[in-house]
């Protein structure tokens, strides 16, 4: 049988990849509400079957990506904390005492969800084909494919600190991940959610390197002591337009961290994408960015960021 194409997966296929979301109400301070993400999905796109073996024209190998429902006890033999997307590469479990290297990213409001799909493969769950890596990988094209798993769980509002880390023990009790190399990504309301976890957690974070991209900078106002020991990049365009995410509060941020009595001893960077609004995420994570014009007063995008963050250590 070859594997040309497209073909449908049904809840009991192999994993792929994972982005967290969990439950709790933001305490920001921003002043006022966040936009719905844009959905830059094709609407075909949202609808279609899960990319399993790639066409021609997609890289092979390239892994595999399914949802995982949250009433799902096919899996594991027990219920996840939320229901999620995985993508795996295409050698994963072909040796079991692999370890691999694990990217949890949280999505924006636009995709908030009760984790669930039905009988006929629709609910709540397919938000998270509609924007982030979900669709970058399901179209073929993910940088980084074959090299990590990448989970998206669907959270049900903001994702907070205990609900991360919750999803993380859940993901290194049932996949094989290398404690050390495990990367946290967000966009938008799952970049504010990851900058408030960093800045209430400090070193005693959970993961090697954070990648966040048109958060809100932990209000302009984080604990600058809280960033010194967690590699840390923030992406961001200079003309967001979304107040509770505005690009004045990841310089702010930058600034205060940078100035901190004791600043970081691993590194932080900011990039800010010249002319472009709240979605720098796309650019961030297809890797178009680096061709595209930045802020020269903070650090271009010059370096994959998939290699930048298994570059980084602890």
């Amino acid at each position: 049988m070859t594997y040309r194409g497209v073909m449908r997966l049904s809840l009991f296929a192999l994993p792929v990849v994972l982005l967290v979301a969990c439950g709790d109400d933001p305490n920001d301070g921003s002043d006022g509400p966040i936009v719905q993400d844009t959905d830059l999905a094709s609407a075909d796109l949202a609808s279609a079957d899960l990319v399993t073996s790639p066409p021609d024209l997609l890289p092979t190998p390239y892994g595999v990506q399914r949802p995982v429902s949250k009433d799902d006890t096919t899996k594991f033999g027990t219920v996840p904390p939320n229901g999620y997307y995985e993508y795996l590469p295409s050698q994963y479990g072909v040796d079991p005492t692999r370890k691999w290297p694990l990217l949890i990213a949280l999505h924006g409001i636009g995709e908030v969800g009760d984790g669930k799909l039905d009988a006929g493969g629709n609910g709540d769950l397919k938000k998270l084909l509609n924007n982030g890596l979900t669709p970058l990988i399901q179209s073929g094209k993910f940088p980084a494919h074959d090299r990590m798993v990448v989970l998206l769980p669907q959270g049900a509002g903001y994702f907070s600190p205990a609900g991360i880390e919750a999803f993380l023990a859940w993901a290194k009790a049932h996949y094989n991940v290398d404690d050390a190399h495990l990367f946290l990504t967000g966009l938008s309301y799952g970049a504010m959610a990851s900058w408030d976890y960093e800045n209430q957690k400090g070193a005693a974070v959970q993961f090697t390197a954070l990648v966040l991209v048109s958060g809100h900078g932990a209000g302009g106002n984080p604990d600058c002591t809280k960033f010194m020991n967690v590699p840390f990049w923030a992406f961001h365009g200079d003309s967001d337009s979304n107040n509770p995410t505005r690009v004045q509060l990841d310089e702010d941020a930058y600034h205060k961290i940078k100035a901190c009595p004791t600043p970081p001893v691993k590194p932080f960077r900011l990039t800010i994408f010249k002319g472009v609004d709240h979605n720098a995420w796309d650019m961030t994570y297809n890797l178009s960015g680096m061709t595209k014009p930045t802020d020269i007063a903070y650090d271009p995008y010059t370096e994959n960021v998939y290699d930048w963050m298994m570059a980084q250590t602890r």
